[in-house]
């Protein structure tokens, strides 16, 4: 019989590295977020839409994201079905493809359709663009 040993000390070492870079990538990521929203505030206090550094365009962009209110899913799924979004729904109704599909139709119409008002959130926020020159 092979001796398992290293190969299950290794394992184990590799999941403790694996805890510490997710434990270290979870705050890198708060981090970033925070940084993103003081950017975003500062260039939206200094009334700047772009900035250039270091080969980097950095821009503000306006964006608005949907999703369905909680409670009341067959109301939604009626109403997804009413204004032609029905293919939408599979057991779930995924949030980026419902997203997409609602900034289209409100792009073509200038408004949420009256039937999903009270079942969706809707938010406008502005977001930061960043693109190598």
């Amino acid at each position: 019989m092979s001796d398992i040993g290293p190969l299950l000390d290794r394992y184990s070492e590799m999941i403790l590295e694996q805890d510490a870079l997710d434990a270290e990538l979870k705050d890198l990521k708060a981090e970033i977020k925070d940084l993103k929203r003081r950017i975003v505030d500062q260039m939206t206090l200094d009334e700047t839409d772009g900035v250039d550094r270091k080969g980097r365009r950095y821009s503000l962009v306006s964006k608005t994201k949907y999703s369905k209110a909680a409670g009341n899913d067959e109301a939604f799924y009626a109403a997804l079905r009413h204004v032609g979004l029905g293919d939408l729904i599979h057991e779930t109704v995924n949030a980026n493809t419902f997203n997409a599909a609602m900034n289209q139709v409100v792009e073509e119409t200038d408004m949420v359709p009256a039937e999903l008002t009270d079942l969706i959130n809707v938010y406008s926020y502005t977001d930061l663009s960043v693109r190598k020159k």
